[in-house]
């Protein structure tokens, strides 16, 4: 690599005050962030600044990377238009991950970073890369990137059922659980079971006409599910708001 290539750390915590100063100065961004505010403000001086964003993500046995707002290609907020609702998706804290799992995910940023920096290989711009330690399913997911409305917002809302909506309507509704098998087996609340990572080889079994709702745990592997399902499926797509409840 160019010796002259300057690389920083920032530990401290980002505010909108201090993103662009600090970002303006750098030409990669590397996203290692634990929580969904931080990530959506660093996507978003990324766009703003015009900067490659190297994004990972951890959860519980589940990791995901991508390469955010490259050459013109999609950003966070093109497969997550919004930050989550406050304790809608448990953080790591709360939940627990799988302790050899932020090694593996900060190794395949590291490596995307020096593919960009090389421009080299296959970058995973416009796709994200999905991986589960307990099985070894990797999964690469297309993603789309969508134009700007002032409508984003109610458009996401519009997208997500509570579980009062579907217990009162069910009979309107297909439900699919993208949980994992053994998941669904543990504990369901009907509808049939494909896992997130089956969905596309797997979608003509969806036959039914009715409105098509994705449930997990948490909720977002549902809608996931729903942005992966979008451009096959013609029906009414949604995804269950906070998972599953507990029980």
């Amino acid at each position: 690599l160019n010796s002259s290539l300057k690389v920083n750390a920032y530990p401290t915590k980002l505010t909108k005050d201090n993103c662009e100063q600090l970002f303006t100065n750098y030409d990669l961004v590397i996203d290692g962030s634990d929580n969904f505010e931080t990530k959506y403000l660093i996507n978003d001086f990324c766009v703003q600044l015009n900067k490659p964003l190297i994004f990972g993500a951890i959860h519980q046995f589940e990791g995901q990377v991508s390469v955010f707002n490259y050459l013109n290609g999609p950003n966070y907020r093109d497969f997550y238009p919004n930050v989550p609702e406050n304790n809608e998706i448990k953080n790591c804290a709360e939940i627990g991950v799988m302790n050899t799992l932020p090694a593996i995910i900060g190794s395949i940023m590291a490596n995307e970073t020096i593919k960009v920096i090389c421009q080299i290989g296959e970058i995973l711009n416009g796709k994200l890369l999905v991986l589960n330690i307990l099985d070894y399913q990797f999964n690469i997911f297309k993603i789309g990137k969508h134009e700007v409305k002032k409508t984003t917002l109610k458009e996401n809302l519009n997208n997500e059922i509570g579980i009062e909506e579907l217990n009162l309507n069910r009979e309107n509704y297909f439900l699919i659980d993208v949980r994992e098998e053994h998941e669904f087996e543990e504990f369901n609340i009907g509808g049939i079971n494909i896992p997130l990572h089956d969905l596309l080889s797997q979608k003509d079994q969806i036959t039914s006409n009715k409105k098509i709702i994705f449930c997990c745990q948490t909720g977002p592997k549902s809608k996931m599910a729903l942005e992966i399902l979008k451009p096959f499926i013609h029906q009414e797509l949604y995804s269950l708001k906070n998972g599953i409840p507990k029980y």
